[in-house]
């Protein structure tokens, strides 16, 4: 029942999602999908971590990390995944280049299936934020930044999850690439 429940919910989502892209009007929100957390790259209790095995903190360049901790569907041990706790699994399993660049595909093993990053038409996203079982962080700020996707707000903007807490909807049009995955 619940699946039906959901699989009817997600049909419901990609209706609007279209129709969002014909009259730039409609709102999609991913607020009922779950396992998608605000965790701020921040917050004091991993600030100051250093990430990887980089001397740089997950406060100064943790925001690519922290928005797949955000995006992680499962539990670790009990508890949500945070910035502070990934890092600490990515660094115990090869989930760095360069001591602090994440590689992707890492997370694999924690139920988030990397698909591939590369640009995506505002159709393709307005549809991938209505979609449960995928997840997208994407760039913005001009390249020095990555933001998970929650939402369409209509217009060519889309609501997201800022570890950096600069905004809570970024334009299509500031976006560059797309790091795209999908739940096990």
């Amino acid at each position: 029942m619940n699946s039906l429940r959901i699989l009817f919910s997600v049909a419901i989502l990609l209706v609007i999602s279209a129709s969002a892209a014909q009259h730039n009007v409609t709102e999609v929100q991913v607020g009922d999908c779950g396992g998608r957390l605000n965790n701020q790259q921040c917050n004091r209790a991993w600030a100051g971590q250093r990430i990887g095995t980089c001397s740089e903190t997950i406060c100064k360049i943790g925001c690519a990390m922290s928005s797949v901790a955000n995006a992680l569907p499962h539990t670790n041990g009990g508890n949500a995944w945070t910035p502070g706790t990934l890092d600490h699994w990515l660094t115990t399993h090869g989930g760095y280049s360069s001591g602090c660049l994440i590689i992707w595909s890492t997370v694999r093993p924690l139920g988030l299936i990397f698909e591939g990053q590369g640009r995506h038409s505002l159709q393709d996203l307005i549809n991938i934020a209505g979609d449960c079982k995928k997840a997208a962080i994407v760039n913005v700020r001009a390249g020095h930044h990555w933001v998970l996707i929650t939402g369409y707000a209509g217009n060519g903007n889309f609501h997201v999850s800022d570890p950096a807490n600069f905004a809570s909807t970024y334009a299509y049009n500031g976006m560059g690439l797309v790091t795209l995955y999908h739940y096990a």
